[in-house]
């Protein structure tokens, strides 16, 4: 049984993915494979309908394939290709819905299961999926309702990292749908997770993944303590989506921007310019104002996060949202090129800061690495993966610092 992965989607996913791999025997060639599976996003409408155009080719050429990831809570949508359905959380059950899939059976499995399962991890980079699921309800999410809320427990997630730095692994992405949130149902949390992996003595870096603000900033004074550690990338990922009051509160978010703000400022108290702060925001949501959308411009210029993920607000099926009267799709679209315009201005200028300095560099690609603020950097020579090297940033752009090796 040959099975091949298509994912789609976030770093939780391609998690997802590497956990499955690992229970079944894998090729790197979709002609090769007796079954695919598809592990789908359902984030945002374009690329559910790249989806949902790949599983149309699959039926039509008659291969046999699995839908798995986040799509699969629209049942209604993926069940009309009749063919095995593994949900988020079943994900341990990919061996047998690869057996069904072969005997022609739609099955679905949708039972919240353990995900101890560790994979092969492939160096330099581990995914290590410490949490899914969400506690908050905003009302345009689509993946709220497509993973249930599950923790590992501290002594799993450093089973996970001990597993790691034997494949050899040292960069570990910490992974989950709200990272902020996790421990809620161990009776534990972030700071204290990290706590207890930052005392490993062997060589490495944490990056974590995106947070909802309010979790951080409840948790500010350990984090600010345990950001000092040379274990974690000088980076966090909290997610804001408007810089509008009003829009947040509109969303059903659950956070405040007042708490972005604050837990934004705390950092750049401590660590100045050289500690990288990315975010999300979408345009076009359907109560958005044009006041709402100038005061997110206002936002965007007076914080200047370093990383801006720009989205166009489609709606999602089964949300609050898809049921309020929608923008035009010119609002939408005109939105979303003023507010892209301004983000590559302020990223431009913000990488500008790193230029003339020294840095020591992780290299995680072919003559690619990241810094400790976790700024991309294009290196001028190839140097061995998953090595240190010092180097000096000459040019920067938008996206990325140059540098020469030292």
């Amino acid at each position: 049984m040959k099975v091949y992965f298509k994912t789609y989607g976030c770093t939780l996913n391609q998690a997802d993915t590497e956990i499955m791999e690992s229970l079944v025997e894998t090729v790197k060639d979709e002609n090769q494979a007796d079954v695919i599976v598809v592990n789908t996003c359902g984030v945002k409408g374009p690329t559910e309908s790249k989806i949902i155009n790949y599983l149309d080719n699959l039926k039509a050429s008659g291969k046999k394939f699995i839908i798995a990831g986040c799509l699969t809570a629209n049942e209604n949508l993926v069940k009309k290709y009749g063919v095995p359905i593994v949900k988020t959380s079943s994900i341990n059950k990919i061996k047998q819905a690869v057996i069904d899939a072969l005997n022609g059976k739609q099955t679905i499995y949708k039972d919240l299961d353990n995900r101890g399962n560790i994979p092969k991890f492939k160096p330099p980079i581990a995914k290590i999926p410490i949490q899914q699921g969400c506690l908050s309800a905003c009302h345009f999410c689509f993946t709220k309702l497509a993973r249930k809320y599950q923790s590992l427990s501290i002594g799993e997630v450093e089973r996970w990292v001990n597993a790691a730095l034997y494949d050899g692994c040292i960069e570990l992405e910490f992974t989950g749908t709200d990272l902020g949130s996790y421990g809620r149902d161990i009776r534990s949390n972030l700071a204290e997770l990290l706590n207890v992996i930052i005392k490993k003595e062997h060589v490495f870096k944490i990056r974590l993944g995106m947070s909802s603000p309010h979790y951080f900033k409840n948790m500010i004074e350990d984090l600010l303590t345990i950001y000092e550690s040379d274990k974690l990338y000088k980076f966090a990922h909290l997610s804001v989506q408007s810089g509008s009051e009003k829009l947040v509160k509109e969303m059903n978010r659950s956070h405040t921007v007042e708490d972005w703000i604050y837990v934004n400022n705390r950092f750049r108290e401590k660590f100045g310019r050289e500690f990288s702060i990315v975010t999300d925001i979408i345009v076009g949501y359907p109560t958005e104002t044009e006041y709402d959308f100038e005061q997110t411009l206002s936002f965007l210029e007076k914080y200047k996060p370093d990383v801006v993920n720009l989205s166009k607000f489609t709606p999602r099926p089964y949300t609050y949202a898809a049921k309020l009267r929608q923008l035009p799709s010119e609002v939408i679209k005109n939105r979303s090129l003023i507010a892209s315009k301004i983000i590559k201005e302020i990223a431009y200028k913000n990488n500008q800061f790193f230029v003339g300095k020294t840095y020591r560099v992780l290299v995680t690609e072919k003559m690619k690495g990241r810094n400790d603020a976790y700024k991309q950097v294009i290196l001028d020579k190839d140097v061995k993966i998953g090595s240190f090297v010092d180097v000096e940033i000459y040019e920067a752009n938008h996206t990325s610092l140059f540098g020469k090796v030292i």
